[in-house]
């Protein structure tokens, strides 16, 4: 009987992940490295974003080595990351914006003659 317990106590995991793992949802360190990762190549994509140097030319290394405490920027957290994907932003097709914008296009015409017909 103890062992049965003492089996329990160890493999016993919080509500939280039991959910996690309930609802098909990945752990939450590894969600935020996914979206992390695809709000980088988003980025990557558009240079004229303001973050997209502090993102690829991460500043001020050296002073978050020094006070371990402080939290680093996003750029330097993850700078490792994108270097281990070898993630380089030329690689990336760039994003244009269209010249003509897309409210002043002509609505396009939608034949809706089967619309009217029920499944069986």
């Amino acid at each position: 009987m103890r062992y049965h317990v003492a089996h329990y106590r160890v493999s016993r995991t919080s509500p939280a992940d039991s959910l996690a793992v309930e609802a098909d949802e990945l752990p939450l360190s590894i969600r935020r490295d996914k979206l992390a990762l695809q709000y980088i190549s988003k980025v990557a994509a558009c240079p004229e974003n303001p973050v997209h140097d502090i993102i690829f030319e991460p500043k001020y290394g050296g002073l978050f080595e020094m006070k371990p405490s402080s939290i680093a920027t996003f750029g330097i957290r993850y700078q490792d990351a994108v270097k281990d994907l070898k993630l380089h932003p030329e690689n990336i097709a760039k994003f244009h914006f269209p010249e003509t914008p897309p409210w002043t296009l002509t609505p396009l015409n939608i034949n809706l003659e089967i619309f009217p017909c029920q499944k069986e």
